[in-house]
């Protein structure tokens, strides 16, 4: 499918896809233009595979292509093998936007085998349990402060790790 130019009215929270239940696919999209998120996602062990995914979130603060959130419960997602680019927004920055972003105690999801180019942020993950984030490839930041995993805890920051492989003065230790 080619999913384009979407959510003209309803700028926030009017995805390419929504998936709930359980073990939907979405794969071979190529999804790009709009003010906010490509695909929303709950429930469980869903596979989000093979899409390209460009220029999405581009009014956006606090938001990212794939979105998911809120629900401790959640298990067994997989997202893998998509090509992600020129992911960033116009927006005055609070959080930024992302790639892929796990908010509010999400948790089981692994992303892994991913192309990630010119994006602002990568992966942000708030919270959460058994996330698993390996064998990406992140290439080309928007700029030097591009984050590649941003990590926070409720009730304080923990850090991040940015795109030059340097971490930030205040961010924790990363292995």
């Amino acid at each position: 499918n080619h999913i384009h130019h979407f959510a003209q009215i309803y700028l926030t929270y009017q995805p390419a896809v929504s998936l709930f239940g359980v073990g939907v696919t979405v794969s071979h999209n190529c999804i790009h233009h709009t003010a906010h998120t490509a695909i929303l996602f709950s429930g469980n062990d869903h596979r989000i595979e093979y899409n390209e995914i460009s220029e999405v979130c581009l009014l956006s603060d606090d938001a990212a292509a794939i979105y998911a959130g809120r629900d401790y419960t959640t298990s067994g997602t997989l997202i893998t093998c998509n090509h992600f680019h020129d992911i960033r927004s116009s927006a005055e920055s609070h959080s930024g936007t992302y790639a892929v972003y796990c908010d509010d105690n999400l948790g089981g999801c692994t992303v892994t085998k991913n192309l990630f180019e010119r994006c602002q942020g990568v992966y942000f993950l708030h919270g959460g349990h058994d996330m698993t984030f390996t064998n990406n490839l992140v290439l080309h930041g928007t700029d030097n402060s591009t984050r590649v995993i941003y990590f926070c805890r409720y009730g304080y920051w923990d850090g991040d790790l940015w795109c030059d492989g340097e971490p930030h003065p205040n961010s924790a230790h990363w292995q």
